[in-house]
Protein backbone atom coordinates (compact mmCIF):
# COMPACT_ATOMS: atom_id res chain seq x y z
CA UNK A 1 0.00 0.00 0.00
CA UNK A 2 2.38 2.42 1.30
CA UNK A 3 4.29 2.49 -2.64
CA UNK A 4 1.23 4.35 -3.93
CA UNK A 5 1.89 7.20 -1.74
CA UNK A 6 4.79 10.13 -2.15
CA UNK A 7 7.38 8.90 -0.06
CA UNK A 8 8.30 12.68 1.25
CA UNK A 9 4.90 12.20 3.80
CA UNK A 10 5.29 11.18 6.97
CA UNK A 11 4.57 7.49 8.51
CA UNK A 12 1.15 8.43 9.84
CA UNK A 13 -0.47 9.09 6.58
CA UNK A 14 0.54 5.99 5.45
CA UNK A 15 -0.81 4.36 8.72
CA UNK A 16 -3.99 6.10 8.31
CA UNK A 17 -4.09 5.13 4.55
CA UNK A 18 -3.71 1.63 5.24
CA UNK A 19 -6.46 1.91 7.64
CA UNK A 20 -8.54 3.47 5.58
CA UNK A 21 -8.10 0.11 2.97
CA UNK A 22 -8.36 -1.88 6.14
CA UNK A 23 -12.29 -0.90 6.90
CA UNK A 24 -12.83 -0.61 2.99
CA UNK A 25 -13.07 3.19 2.85
CA UNK A 26 -12.82 4.51 -0.31
CA UNK A 27 -11.86 8.59 0.95
CA UNK A 28 -11.77 10.38 4.50
CA UNK A 29 -12.43 13.88 4.38
CA UNK A 30 -11.05 15.96 7.42
CA UNK A 31 -12.71 19.11 9.06
CA UNK A 32 -11.51 18.56 12.48
CA UNK A 33 -8.45 21.12 12.21
CA UNK A 34 -6.54 19.27 14.59
CA UNK A 35 -6.76 16.25 11.93
CA UNK A 36 -6.32 18.44 8.90
CA UNK A 37 -3.00 19.24 10.56
CA UNK A 38 -2.21 15.75 11.18
CA UNK A 39 -2.39 14.63 7.80
CA UNK A 40 -0.97 17.92 6.16
CA UNK A 41 0.90 20.30 8.44
CA UNK A 42 -1.45 22.96 7.66
CA UNK A 43 -3.03 24.74 10.56
CA UNK A 44 -5.51 26.77 9.07
CA UNK A 45 -5.89 29.01 12.10
CA UNK A 46 -9.59 30.38 11.67
CA UNK A 47 -12.15 27.69 9.76
CA UNK A 48 -14.42 30.70 8.54
CA UNK A 49 -13.74 29.74 5.14
CA UNK A 50 -13.11 25.78 6.02
CA UNK A 51 -10.06 24.02 4.63
CA UNK A 52 -10.87 20.54 3.92
CA UNK A 53 -8.10 17.12 3.27
CA UNK A 54 -9.11 14.29 1.49
CA UNK A 55 -7.36 11.29 2.58
CA UNK A 56 -7.67 8.33 -0.35
CA UNK A 57 -7.08 4.88 -0.25
CA UNK A 58 -4.82 5.15 -2.86
CA UNK A 59 -2.79 7.90 -4.11
CA UNK A 60 -1.95 11.09 -2.38
CA UNK A 61 -3.91 13.48 -0.28
CA UNK A 62 -5.62 17.01 -1.92
CA UNK A 63 -5.55 19.93 0.77
CA UNK A 64 -9.03 22.44 -0.43
CA UNK A 65 -8.25 25.84 1.09
CA UNK A 66 -10.15 28.92 0.68
CA UNK A 67 -7.97 30.99 -2.44
CA UNK A 68 -7.34 33.78 0.73
CA UNK A 69 -5.14 30.72 2.59
CA UNK A 70 -3.92 29.29 -0.43
CA UNK A 71 -0.35 30.82 -0.17
CA UNK A 72 -0.05 30.07 3.55
CA UNK A 73 -1.29 26.39 2.28
CA UNK A 74 1.60 25.88 -0.18
CA UNK A 75 4.36 26.93 2.41
CA UNK A 76 3.32 25.36 4.93
CA UNK A 77 2.04 21.69 3.77
CA UNK A 78 3.56 18.53 2.84
CA UNK A 79 1.10 18.03 0.11
CA UNK A 80 1.70 18.58 -3.22
CA UNK A 81 -2.29 18.33 -4.14
CA UNK A 82 -3.85 22.14 -2.88
CA UNK A 83 -6.47 23.34 -4.57
CA UNK A 84 -8.48 26.67 -3.94
CA UNK A 85 -12.12 27.41 -4.08
CA UNK A 86 -14.06 31.11 -3.44
CA UNK A 87 -12.77 34.37 -5.02
CA UNK A 88 -10.13 36.37 -3.51
CA UNK A 89 -8.87 39.55 -5.73
CA UNK A 90 -8.85 37.17 -8.36
CA UNK A 91 -6.71 34.40 -7.49
CA UNK A 92 -7.39 30.92 -9.69
CA UNK A 93 -9.99 28.43 -7.81
CA UNK A 94 -11.96 25.47 -9.05
CA UNK A 95 -15.34 26.35 -7.38
CA UNK A 96 -16.86 29.12 -5.52
CA UNK A 97 -17.43 27.10 -2.12
CA UNK A 98 -15.81 24.23 -0.24
CA UNK A 99 -18.72 21.40 -1.27
CA UNK A 100 -18.65 22.31 -4.69
CA UNK A 101 -14.62 22.37 -4.60
CA UNK A 102 -14.56 18.67 -3.08
CA UNK A 103 -17.80 17.26 -5.19
CA UNK A 104 -15.47 18.09 -7.91
CA UNK A 105 -12.64 16.43 -7.02
CA UNK A 106 -14.57 13.37 -5.41
CA UNK A 107 -15.60 13.79 -9.34
CA UNK A 108 -12.23 13.62 -10.53
CA UNK A 109 -11.04 10.45 -8.78
CA UNK A 110 -14.86 8.77 -9.46
CA UNK A 111 -15.60 8.70 -5.54
CA UNK A 112 -18.97 10.58 -5.81
CA UNK A 113 -20.59 7.62 -5.08
CA UNK A 114 -17.76 5.73 -2.81
CA UNK A 115 -17.52 4.76 0.93
CA UNK A 116 -16.44 7.77 2.83
CA UNK A 117 -15.33 8.13 6.43
CA UNK A 118 -15.53 11.08 8.73
CA UNK A 119 -14.77 12.21 12.01
CA UNK A 120 -18.11 12.73 13.80
CA UNK A 121 -17.03 15.19 16.02
CA UNK A 122 -15.14 17.12 14.07
CA UNK A 123 -18.08 18.28 12.00
CA UNK A 124 -21.30 20.14 12.37
CA UNK A 125 -24.26 18.75 11.92
CA UNK A 126 -25.33 21.66 9.22
CA UNK A 127 -21.94 20.55 7.79
CA UNK A 128 -22.67 16.95 7.52
CA UNK A 129 -26.41 17.15 5.80
CA UNK A 130 -25.17 19.52 3.35
CA UNK A 131 -22.31 16.48 2.71
CA UNK A 132 -24.48 13.63 2.18
CA UNK A 133 -27.07 15.68 0.54
CA UNK A 134 -24.49 16.51 -1.87
CA UNK A 135 -22.93 13.55 -2.19
CA UNK A 136 -26.33 11.10 -1.83
CA UNK A 137 -25.46 8.19 -3.97
CA UNK A 138 -22.43 7.96 -1.36
CA UNK A 139 -22.24 5.76 2.41
CA UNK A 140 -20.96 7.54 5.29
CA UNK A 141 -19.37 6.07 8.20
CA UNK A 142 -17.56 7.58 11.12
CA UNK A 143 -13.71 6.99 11.97
CA UNK A 144 -13.36 8.66 15.13
CA UNK A 145 -12.00 6.21 16.89
CA UNK A 146 -9.33 4.41 15.21
CA UNK A 147 -8.22 8.01 14.24
CA UNK A 148 -7.88 8.48 17.79
CA UNK A 149 -5.77 5.21 17.84
CA UNK A 150 -3.44 6.26 15.39
CA UNK A 151 -2.84 9.70 17.27
CA UNK A 152 -1.60 8.27 20.07
CA UNK A 153 1.76 7.06 18.92
CA UNK A 154 3.39 10.11 17.55
CA UNK A 155 6.04 9.91 14.69
CA UNK A 156 9.59 11.13 15.09
CA UNK A 157 8.75 14.62 13.57
CA UNK A 158 5.71 15.18 16.04
CA UNK A 159 7.90 14.51 19.20
CA UNK A 160 10.85 17.19 17.86
CA UNK A 161 7.87 19.31 17.54
CA UNK A 162 6.46 18.50 21.51
CA UNK A 163 10.29 18.62 22.54
CA UNK A 164 10.49 22.43 21.27
CA UNK A 165 7.16 23.14 22.97
CA UNK A 166 8.52 21.42 26.23
CA UNK A 167 11.63 23.66 26.55
CA UNK A 168 9.24 26.80 25.68
CA UNK A 169 6.81 25.52 28.61
CA UNK A 170 10.07 25.19 30.76
CA UNK A 171 10.79 28.84 30.77
CA UNK A 172 7.27 29.54 31.12
CA UNK A 173 6.86 28.23 34.61
CA UNK A 174 10.27 29.34 35.74
CA UNK A 175 9.31 33.17 35.16
CA UNK A 176 5.76 32.54 36.48
CA UNK A 177 7.27 30.32 39.74
CA UNK A 178 10.10 33.45 40.17
CA UNK A 179 6.94 35.72 40.07
CA UNK A 180 4.99 33.94 42.42
CA UNK A 181 7.41 33.89 44.78
CA UNK A 182 8.04 37.57 44.82
CA UNK A 183 4.74 37.95 45.78
CA UNK A 184 3.80 39.07 42.51
CA UNK A 185 -0.15 39.01 41.57
CA UNK A 186 -1.99 36.06 39.27
CA UNK A 187 -2.29 38.91 36.31
CA UNK A 188 1.78 39.90 36.66
CA UNK A 189 3.01 35.98 37.15
CA UNK A 190 1.22 35.12 34.23
CA UNK A 191 2.52 38.08 32.51
CA UNK A 192 5.85 36.80 32.94
CA UNK A 193 5.33 33.99 31.81
CA UNK A 194 4.17 34.62 28.14
CA UNK A 195 6.91 37.34 27.83
CA UNK A 196 9.77 34.41 28.61
CA UNK A 197 8.15 32.14 26.28
CA UNK A 198 7.95 34.87 23.58
CA UNK A 199 11.49 36.01 24.20
CA UNK A 200 12.51 32.56 24.07
CA UNK A 201 10.71 31.68 21.01
CA UNK A 202 12.10 34.84 19.11
CA UNK A 203 15.81 34.08 20.17
CA UNK A 204 15.94 30.25 19.84
CA UNK A 205 13.14 28.90 17.71
CA UNK A 206 12.05 31.90 15.18
CA UNK A 207 10.83 29.49 13.00
CA UNK A 208 8.09 27.60 14.46
CA UNK A 209 4.95 28.73 14.09
CA UNK A 210 3.03 28.63 17.56
CA UNK A 211 -0.34 29.39 16.71
CA UNK A 212 -3.16 27.30 17.68
CA UNK A 213 -6.48 25.88 16.46
CA UNK A 214 -9.46 27.87 15.68
CA UNK A 215 -13.45 27.31 14.81
CA UNK A 216 -15.30 28.87 12.56
CA UNK A 217 -15.68 31.91 14.44
CA UNK A 218 -12.26 32.47 15.77
CA UNK A 219 -8.54 32.04 15.88
CA UNK A 220 -5.13 31.54 17.82
CA UNK A 221 -1.96 33.02 16.59
CA UNK A 222 -0.57 32.86 19.82
CA UNK A 223 -0.94 29.67 21.80
CA UNK A 224 2.23 29.72 24.36
CA UNK A 225 0.26 30.54 27.18
CA UNK A 226 -0.12 30.30 31.29
CA UNK A 227 -2.03 30.85 33.90
CA UNK A 228 -1.51 31.20 37.45
CA UNK A 229 -4.05 30.44 40.54
CA UNK A 230 -3.48 31.82 44.25
CA UNK A 231 -4.97 30.99 47.78
CA UNK A 232 -8.48 29.23 47.36
CA UNK A 233 -8.48 29.98 43.97
CA UNK A 234 -5.86 26.80 43.08
CA UNK A 235 -9.09 24.56 43.52
CA UNK A 236 -10.68 26.25 40.15
CA UNK A 237 -7.54 24.25 38.08
CA UNK A 238 -8.45 26.63 34.95
CA UNK A 239 -9.47 30.52 35.54
CA UNK A 240 -8.75 33.70 33.93
CA UNK A 241 -5.96 35.62 36.07
CA UNK A 242 -6.90 38.00 38.55
CA UNK A 243 -5.23 40.44 40.98
CA UNK A 244 -5.30 38.03 43.73
CA UNK A 245 -1.88 37.63 45.77
CA UNK A 246 -0.65 34.32 47.23
CA UNK A 247 -0.55 35.32 50.80
CA UNK A 248 1.39 33.78 53.87
CA UNK A 249 0.54 30.02 53.95
CA UNK A 250 -0.84 29.88 50.87
CA UNK A 251 -0.20 27.79 47.97
CA UNK A 252 -0.14 29.34 44.44
CA UNK A 253 0.01 27.47 41.02
CA UNK A 254 1.37 28.30 37.96
CA UNK A 255 -0.11 26.36 34.91
CA UNK A 256 1.59 26.61 31.29
CA UNK A 257 0.51 25.09 27.71
CA UNK A 258 3.62 26.26 25.23
CA UNK A 259 2.84 24.86 21.18
CA UNK A 260 5.40 24.15 18.42
CA UNK A 261 4.04 23.67 14.54
CA UNK A 262 0.45 22.90 16.24
CA UNK A 263 2.23 20.59 18.78
CA UNK A 264 1.56 21.38 22.63
CA UNK A 265 3.62 20.60 26.35
CA UNK A 266 2.25 21.35 29.28
CA UNK A 267 4.17 21.86 32.72
CA UNK A 268 2.53 23.17 36.21
CA UNK A 269 3.90 23.15 39.59
CA UNK A 270 2.83 24.55 42.99
CA UNK A 271 4.33 27.02 45.12
CA UNK A 272 4.39 27.64 49.05
CA UNK A 273 4.26 31.15 49.53
CA UNK A 274 5.92 31.50 53.69
CA UNK A 275 5.06 29.29 56.67
CA UNK A 276 4.23 25.56 55.51
CA UNK A 277 1.19 24.03 57.33
CA UNK A 278 1.29 20.54 57.99
CA UNK A 279 -0.92 19.32 55.82
CA UNK A 280 0.20 21.49 53.32
CA UNK A 281 3.70 19.48 53.57
CA UNK A 282 1.77 16.23 54.14
CA UNK A 283 -0.10 16.73 50.74
CA UNK A 284 3.03 17.78 48.95
CA UNK A 285 4.78 14.22 50.17
CA UNK A 286 2.25 12.43 48.90
CA UNK A 287 2.14 13.78 45.03
CA UNK A 288 5.92 13.02 45.27
CA UNK A 289 5.36 9.58 46.29
CA UNK A 290 2.14 9.38 43.97
CA UNK A 291 4.48 10.55 40.99
CA UNK A 292 7.50 7.96 41.68
CA UNK A 293 5.16 4.98 41.82
CA UNK A 294 3.44 6.36 38.52
CA UNK A 295 6.75 6.39 36.87
CA UNK A 296 7.84 3.22 38.27
CA UNK A 297 5.22 1.68 35.96
CA UNK A 298 6.04 4.05 32.88
CA UNK A 299 6.76 0.89 30.42
CA UNK A 300 5.64 -0.15 26.74
CA UNK A 301 3.11 -3.41 27.73
CA UNK A 302 1.63 -1.84 30.76
CA UNK A 303 -1.78 -1.62 31.20
CA UNK A 304 -2.53 2.21 31.69
CA UNK A 305 -5.44 1.82 34.54
CA UNK A 306 -2.04 0.38 36.74
CA UNK A 307 -0.30 3.36 36.72
CA UNK A 308 -3.70 5.39 37.95
CA UNK A 309 -4.16 2.41 40.69
CA UNK A 310 0.03 3.19 41.80
CA UNK A 311 -0.75 6.81 42.61
CA UNK A 312 -4.25 6.01 44.29
CA UNK A 313 -2.48 3.54 46.73
CA UNK A 314 0.23 5.88 47.32
CA UNK A 315 -2.63 8.92 48.56
CA UNK A 316 -5.02 6.30 50.74
CA UNK A 317 -1.51 5.24 52.12
CA UNK A 318 -1.23 8.86 53.01
CA UNK A 319 -4.71 9.52 54.33
CA UNK A 320 -6.00 11.42 51.28
CA UNK A 321 -8.33 8.25 49.91
CA UNK A 322 -11.48 10.57 50.50
CA UNK A 323 -9.75 12.88 47.94
CA UNK A 324 -8.73 10.59 45.21
CA UNK A 325 -8.47 12.87 41.83
CA UNK A 326 -10.01 11.23 38.82
CA UNK A 327 -6.98 10.52 36.51
CA UNK A 328 -3.49 11.20 37.21
CA UNK A 329 -2.67 12.06 33.39
CA UNK A 330 -3.36 12.42 29.97
CA UNK A 331 -2.50 12.45 26.37
CA UNK A 332 -1.15 15.35 24.72
CA UNK A 333 0.30 16.52 21.23
CA UNK A 334 -2.00 18.82 18.84
CA UNK A 335 -4.58 18.83 21.59
CA UNK A 336 -2.85 19.64 25.14
CA UNK A 337 -5.73 17.46 26.28
CA UNK A 338 -5.40 14.38 23.78
CA UNK A 339 -8.04 11.62 24.21
CA UNK A 340 -6.30 9.22 26.10
CA UNK A 341 -7.14 9.35 30.12
CA UNK A 342 -4.65 8.06 32.52
CA UNK A 343 -7.80 7.03 34.93
CA UNK A 344 -9.54 3.83 36.47
CA UNK A 345 -11.44 2.69 33.79
CA UNK A 346 -8.79 2.85 30.86
CA UNK A 347 -8.54 -0.65 28.97
CA UNK A 348 -5.65 0.82 27.08
CA UNK A 349 -1.99 -0.29 27.32
CA UNK A 350 1.26 2.50 27.52
CA UNK A 351 2.89 2.16 24.09
CA UNK A 352 6.35 3.47 22.61
CA UNK A 353 5.89 6.59 20.83
CA UNK A 354 3.13 7.81 23.12
CA UNK A 355 3.46 11.47 24.69
CA UNK A 356 1.71 11.54 27.94
CA UNK A 357 1.55 13.49 31.14
CA UNK A 358 2.16 12.14 34.29
CA UNK A 359 0.38 14.99 36.94
CA UNK A 360 -0.91 13.01 40.28
CA UNK A 361 -2.57 16.02 42.32
CA UNK A 362 -4.90 16.97 45.00
CA UNK A 363 -7.46 18.73 45.89
CA UNK A 364 -8.82 19.41 49.43
CA UNK A 365 -11.37 21.16 50.43
CA UNK A 366 -10.78 23.81 53.10
CA UNK A 367 -6.90 22.81 52.40
CA UNK A 368 -4.31 22.80 49.86
CA UNK A 369 -4.68 21.89 45.98
CA UNK A 370 -1.91 21.01 44.41
CA UNK A 371 -0.93 21.24 40.59
CA UNK A 372 2.36 19.48 39.09
CA UNK A 373 2.59 18.01 35.34
CA UNK A 374 5.45 17.07 33.08
CA UNK A 375 4.82 15.89 29.66
CA UNK A 376 6.54 12.55 28.63
CA UNK A 377 7.68 10.51 25.91
CA UNK A 378 7.25 6.86 26.07
CA UNK A 379 10.42 4.86 24.77
CA UNK A 380 10.78 1.70 23.62
CA UNK A 381 11.86 0.14 27.12
CA UNK A 382 10.64 2.88 29.50
CA UNK A 383 10.15 6.90 29.46
CA UNK A 384 11.96 10.11 29.11
CA UNK A 385 11.05 13.48 30.48
CA UNK A 386 10.24 16.21 27.68
CA UNK A 387 9.87 18.76 30.17
CA UNK A 388 12.82 19.26 32.88
CA UNK A 389 10.97 17.65 36.15
CA UNK A 390 10.07 19.62 38.87
CA UNK A 391 12.08 19.65 42.06
CA UNK A 392 10.47 18.65 44.90
CA UNK A 393 12.10 20.13 47.41
CA UNK A 394 11.71 21.32 50.96
CA UNK A 395 8.81 23.60 50.85
CA UNK A 396 9.87 26.47 52.23
CA UNK A 397 12.55 26.35 50.08
CA UNK A 398 12.59 28.36 46.85
CA UNK A 399 11.83 26.07 43.53
CA UNK A 400 14.84 24.94 41.75
CA UNK A 401 15.51 27.11 38.47
CA UNK A 402 15.01 25.45 35.22
CA UNK A 403 18.02 24.52 33.36
CA UNK A 404 17.77 25.03 30.00
CA UNK A 405 20.74 24.48 28.90
CA UNK A 406 20.48 20.94 30.03
CA UNK A 407 16.88 20.40 28.81
CA UNK A 408 18.13 21.27 25.35
CA UNK A 409 20.67 18.49 25.81
CA UNK A 410 18.21 15.98 26.09
CA UNK A 411 16.29 16.95 22.82
CA UNK A 412 19.35 17.61 21.05
CA UNK A 413 20.74 13.94 21.75
CA UNK A 414 16.94 12.16 21.50
CA UNK A 415 16.11 13.91 18.61
CA UNK A 416 18.66 16.19 16.73
CA UNK A 417 16.92 19.61 17.63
Amino acid sequence: MSSLLSSNLPSRVHRFREALHEAGIHVFIATKPETIHWVSRFNPIIQSMPAVVLVYCTGDPTLLVNAIREPRAKEKSFLKDIRAYGNWFGRPSIAPDWNSALKKVLDERGLVNGKIAIEEEGISAGDLRRLTSLLSDASFSDISTRLQELRRIKDDDEIVDISKAAILADIGVAAGVKAVQEQQSELVAVGAARAAMNSYRVEHFPEIDVCGFGSRESGQHNALDCWVLAGDRVHHRTDSPTTRVAQNGEMASVLVWANCNGYYAEKEASVCIGEVRPTTEKALEAIRAATDACLARLAPGRPVKEIYAAACDVFVKYGFGAYLPSRVGHGIGLGSHEAMSINASSGLMIEKNMTITIEPNLSIPGGPGTQFSNTIAITETKYRHLTKPVEFMAPHKPLAAVETSAVRRICEDSHGI
